[in-house]
């Protein structure tokens, strides 16, 4: 997700009574919609207690967790996906370094949408991805979220994965105090754009990249 930056203020929480994530819930105050983009054996422990599941009136169920320590291979499926989007290189070796940044640091968290029956029961491998990661705003005096990487496969667009990913991360902003989950997407992102933009707002702000240099910058100032 490069480019552009967006903003998605954390909303109400949503979760209906049967604990199931609905359409009809907000996310960040923006009704969600069918409109998507690109998007140890026992789940590790995080603030949020139990994962979350997802549905819609009129396609599958989804719930969304942390993933699993066995899921290397479902995981690294998805991310190769997401890394072939942007044309973005990568290896084994790269992908066990996010890995072990997901299950031994825990840098970053890896929330998976996943397919379920009406009683709960998953019944396919993870389809849905984001890399979610916390964010100290010193200025602020915040504590935010960062989404780096959101990304569904091809043939599951449109049938309200990243509806239940972007639930969970605003059940998750609001579960922990952050104002705000930020992310940047490419200017050329229409189909995201036009779905982040229905969850967000758009800001003002430029990303910069300033790449080390060994010899110093010298900017004659």
């Amino acid at each position: 997700m490069e480019g552009g930056t967006v903003d998605l203020p954390h909303g109400q929480r949503g979760r209906q009574a049967d604990g199931l994530w609905r359409t009809s819930s907000r996310v960040g105050g923006c009704r969600q919609s069918s409109v998507t983009p690109e998007e140890d054996s026992q789940p590790p422990t995080y603030p949020e207690g139990q994962p979350a599941a997802s549905t819609r009136p009129d396609g599958p169920i989804w719930r969304v967790r942390h993933i699993r320590q066995d899921e290397f291979d479902p995981w690294t499926r998805l991310f190769r996906g997401y890394a072939a989007f942007y044309r973005w290189p990568t290896s084994d070796a790269h992908q066990r370094q996010i890995w072990t940044w997901i299950h031994e640091d825990r840098s970053v968290e890896a929330l998976v949408a996943v397919e379920t029956d009406a009683s709960g029961n998953e019944i396919d491998q993870p389809r849905g991805l984001a890399h979610l990661r916390e964010w100290v705003r010193p200025l602020r005096g915040v504590v935010s979220g960062y989404l780096d990487d959101l990304f569904v496969d091809p043939d599951r667009r449109g049938r309200g994965a990243v509806n239940a990913l972007f639930a969970e991360m605003n059940r998750l902003a609001v579960e922990r105090g952050w104002d705000i989950i930020r992310w940047t997407t490419a200017d050329d992102n229409y189909r995201a754009r036009g779905r982040y933009d229905q969850v967000a707002q758009r800001t003002m702000w430029i990303t910069y990249d300033m790449t080390p240099d060994g010899e110093g910058l010298d900017r004659g100032v």
